[in-house]
């Protein structure tokens, strides 16, 4: 009886210990929000955005996921519970450094990664600059490439939507690839199709 009072006290003890809610100071002084839930192998989620946070897909799916991963729900810097950079920098550099300095900070050897759209970026720069730290990469309607996407199928999609004939002026290269994309976005919102 006592064996199993201590088994059970253990198994509470390291189910406290994972379930935890935190803030990750990085290198450049910026307070990343992390919260581990659940059991199985350890999964990074990198939401997509950029700005969406993490919040959604615990709310939404977090039941079904932490019965299968330990699930490290982190916003990312500038976005919902974490802070943002002094100096602006969201570079992909700067952004994958983040996801090693909390895998350390954790005491994490390595992990899943679970990516989605922009988190897909985000999530193959991980990757190229810290193999050994990522045991396998799951991916939910990820962009690999923003400017293959945006160039072969979201604008011609959106100019479709519009009824314009000739994209030129919003695919062509004359025009940076974000000013393509919210001179789209205004006229589908216009429309009241975005």
């Amino acid at each position: 009886m006592k064996r199993k009072i201590l088994l059970f006290l253990m198994a509470c003890f390291v189910a406290c210990a994972w379930a935890q809610e935190r803030h990750v100071m990085t290198s450049d002084s910026v307070s990343l929000y992390v919260s581990v839930k659940g059991n199985g192998p350890v999964c990074l989620y990198l939401h997509g955005g950029p700005g969406s946070g993490s919040y959604w897909l615990e709310k939404f799916c977090g039941d079904s996921l932490e019965k299968h991963f330990r699930m490290v729900y982190l916003d990312q810097r500038g976005v919902g519970r974490s802070s943002s950079p002094k100096d602006g920098n969201y570079s992909m550099e700067r952004m994958v450094r983040d996801f090693e300095e909390v895998r350390e900070a954790l005491g994490i050897k390595s992990w899943l990664t679970l990516g989605h759209s922009f988190g897909g970026i985000l999530q193959m720069g991980y990757i190229e600059r810290y193999p050994a730290a990522t045991k396998g990469i799951l991916m939910i309607n990820c962009t690999l490439s923003m400017e293959e996407s945006f160039r072969n199928s979201w604008i011609p999609q959106a100019c479709e939507l519009l009824g314009i004939e000739n994209p030129i002026p919003v695919s062509g290269d004359t025009v940076k690839l974000l000013d393509r994309f919210t001179g789209v976005i205004g006229k589908l919102t216009e429309k009241g199709l975005a």
